[in-house]
């Protein structure tokens, strides 16, 4: 690391005009001392309004560290914070014990850690604050200069509560953010829905909240196949994806075989798991749910097979004909699907 000059750039902590948050009740901890979140599951709190976690873009995991707001009685996610590449995250890890030894400089002297080509860990003191400031920069002339994307850290609360979750978030990055525990099974055998919670929820913990809460990579197997649904946040919008998944070192990761659905789409699956699931047992291939125009539920068959298809169309001709974006589900993953769906949808806003 090396000394930069300037100030960089981001507000810290604060409350601004929005409606402050009522402060959290400490959760279930893991081994690690990080704090479970109660009011944003499948989250570690480091402060009132600020969070890490995992989430899902573009099929890559990353770490996002964010601060968030109330909404409609809910949080949302607001424009300070950073998401880490699993490789970006490492870095800060490894340079944990060179950021403590920096802040316990005094005087403090400004200190810069690359974490990538063009994203930065500093630590500076700001208002008689000392801060680890985690940011992206962009180059204007031959000198970089802080963006504002990113987000600041009080060193004493936030960076501590940030580097005890920290052990967690790299196990959960090397599951490939989905770590199986199998729910209490029926009498009739072992269930075919399994909820991905954190590793360290494995050991008795229930999942804050149940499982399924979280907003962000909270993922179902679906009956022990390689598909698995999932509710992620995309842009600030929930979204169900349900795809199928192709194992690597060990981890689970998706394909591109599967199929995305806007809160809209998931409601109207929603209200029609009925008909679908006796469409299927009717075998009834005439049977058509119009998500959108362009986007149907129909029941199929493939070598005497009959099973659920949600896909994508497109018109030719004055046809709508089928895309490969889509998924197909036997009968076994169609009733997880249903079972799995239904949790998520406990936690969407429609």
């Amino acid at each position: 690391g090396g000394t930069v000059g300037g100030t960089v750039g981001g507000t810290v902590g604060g409350t601004g005009k929005r409606k402050r948050l009522q402060e959290a009740p400490p959760g279930p901890s893991g081994e690690t001392g990080a704090r479970f979140s109660d009011v944003l599951p499948g989250h570690y709190q480091i402060s009132n309004r600020r969070f890490v976690g995992l989430s899902r873009f573009g099929g890559k995991l990353l770490v996002n560290i964010r601060e968030y707001y109330e909404k409609d009685g809910g949080l949302a996610p607001g424009s300070k914070g950073l998401s880490l590449t699993g490789p970006q995250f490492e870095e800060l890890c490894k340079r944990a014990a060179n950021v403590d030894a920096s802040l316990e400089r005094d005087p403090l002297v400004e200190t810069q850690f690359k974490l990538s080509e063009n994203r930065f860990c500093t630590v500076r003191e700001y208002a008689g604050k000392r801060l680890v400031d985690l940011r992206e920069y962009f180059t204007k002339e031959t000198e970089m200069i802080p963006g504002k994307k990113g987000i600041s850290l009080t060193a004493e609360e936030q960076w501590v509560n940030l580097k005890a979750a920290m052990p967690a978030l790299r196990r959960q990055l090397a599951d490939g953010g989905v770590a199986e525990v199998e729910r209490n099974a029926p009498a009739g055998g072992p269930s075919s829905l399994r909820a991905s919670v954190p590793r360290e929820q494995q050991k008795g913990d229930p999942a804050p909240g149940q499982a399924g809460d979280a907003t962000s990579v909270s993922k179902y197997r679906l009956a022990g196949s390689k598909k698995f649904l999932s509710l992620e946040n995309w842009k600030g919008q929930d979204v169900v994806d349900i795809r199928e998944h192709y194992e690597d070192a060990g981890a689970w990761k998706p394909g591109k075989k599967g199929i995305s659905l806007s809160s809209g789409q998931v409601q109207m699956l929603l209200s029609n798991l009925d008909a679908i699931t006796g469409a299927l047992d009717r075998q009834d291939m005439d049977f058509v749910l119009e998500l959108t125009n362009k986007r149907r539920v129909t029941v199929s068959s493939f070598n005497g097979a009959f099973m659920v298809n949600i896909r994508e169309y497109y018109e030719r001709d004055g046809q709508l004909l089928p895309t490969k974006k889509g998924i197909s589900l036997m009968p076994p993953q169609w009733s997880a699907c249903q079972e799995a769906i239904q949790k998520v949808g406990e936690t969407m806003t429609f």
